[in-house]
């Protein structure tokens, strides 16, 4: 069976409505959910993804977010999940923090062990899965700990960094760390011992940033002496066409979202011609704006049609079909 094609408005404004009710409606809107984000429907409305979508529209925290996302990619990767759900067997606390050890091979043995369990029971399953290391000391020299076995670990950049808020100007981060890091940071320190003699670990990561955004903006030609170019009759978009873009749209992407304000996302900005340069449009500033990657495709789409852009969008999941019309 598969789901009901629906336009983005219409799954949003059936989403909101089922956000409101109890666990009969928070199932439903799972569903829902794992449609919108599989169709991209939050694109054609306006935002950067479904994260987004859920907080700035139907005012989400980021826990809910969290939990609802998590399960609406547990419905449609595991179907078996569906009927407890909807019966009660299964919370959605309860099948969030499973999914942190669950896979096709042991998905069925973990719900028979989870169903009318409390979420501190699922916390306990994992933790006998995925056991956190308990620190005796985290100051403990290094000269005093033992060398073990080598064994096979996750990769240090795939491990997920935690903060934790201390207050309204200060966080702390808990990340984890591998010999390259110790490495670099080491010839970091050594590389500004003259600019920065003395300096703590973390004003050295906040120039390593700087130094990334510095060399950024000139690669876009965003410095404090451009070279002075004229802006021409053409689509080319010059660089001074570019500084002035830049500073107008703070690097944001532009696209109008159903709210009223724009889509607002940093990641993956490009340069985008409101009249497509391959249909007379200038590069000129009153034809160029930023739009993130997802908007920028959705306009070209909308241009030139979907065929065209189809081998460059991701092809959605097809692991499971759902019906969402019967889940109530």
């Amino acid at each position: 069976m598969s789901m009901s094609k629906k336009t983005a408005l219409e799954l949003s404004q059936e989403l909101a409505h089922e956000l409101t009710g109890e666990r009969g409606h928070t199932i439903k809107s799972i569903f829902l959910i794992a449609e919108m984000e599989r169709d991209e429907s939050y694109v054609e409305l306006g935002y950067g993804s479904m994260w987004d979508f859920l907080r700035r529209v139907h005012r989400q925290s980021d826990t809910m977010i969290h939990y609802r996302l998590r399960c609406a990619r547990a419905v449609v990767r595991f179907p078996q999940v569906i009927e407890p759900l909807r019966d009660g067997q299964l919370c959605v606390t309860t099948l969030a923090e499973l999914t942190k050890i669950m896979n096709e091979s042991n998905c069925d043995d973990l719900l028979a062990d989870a169903l009318g369990k409390s979420v501190s029971h699922a916390r306990r399953m994992v933790a006998k899965v995925k056991p956190k290391h308990v620190p005796k000391d985290v100051t403990t020299p290094l000269a005093s700990i033992q060398v073990e076995a080598p064994r096979a670990r996750t990769p240090a950049a795939a491990e997920p960094v935690q903060t934790e808020i201390l207050t309204e100007s200060l966080a702390r981060k808990h990340i984890t760390i591998d010999r390259e890091y110790e490495d670099l940071l080491t010839a970091a320190r050594a590389a500004l011992s003259h600019k920065m003699p003395g300096a703590a670990e973390l004003e050295i990561l906040k120039e390593g940033l700087r130094q990334i955004i510095k060399q950024d903006e000139k690669r876009k030609g965003i410095v404090d002496k451009p070279r002075a170019d004229k802006i021409g009759k053409s689509g080319k978009i010059s660089q001074s066409v570019k500084r002035i873009v830049e500073k107008r749209d703070q690097r944001k992407c532009q696209w109008r979202s159903e709210d009223g304000g724009i889509c607002g996302s940093t990641y993956r900005v490009e340069f985008h011609h409101k009249q497509d340069r391959a249909k007379g449009g200038l590069g000129t500033p009153d034809n160029i704006i930023q739009l993130c990657e997802r908007h920028h495709l959705f306009a070209t789409e909308i241009a030139w049609g979907e065929e065209r852009i189809a081998k460059f969008r991701k092809q959605p999941s097809t692991t499971s079909q759902l019906e969402f019309n019967g889940s109530q």
